[in-house]
């Protein structure tokens, strides 16, 4: 599938007139998963022995 191919097509409410097509793209809805991905979990170093995305340092690897 092209990156420009629409993966998800959604229409406003057409509340203030009449409703509008929104298109997301397959590479803008990748983007996105990927930005949420990096912000919400973190990456695990060598060093580390916590779970990745856990944010508790007493959850280790076992």
């Amino acid at each position: 599938m092209p990156f420009s191919h629409p993966l998800v097509i959604l229409f406003s409410s057409g509340k203030t007139g009449m409703p509008k097509c929104i298109v997301h793209s397959a590479a803008g809805t990748l983007a996105q998963q990927l930005k949420e991905h990096r912000r919400r979990c973190t990456v695990m170093s060598a060093s580390s022995n916590t779970i990745a995305g856990s944010g508790d340092p007493r959850k280790t690897k076992t």
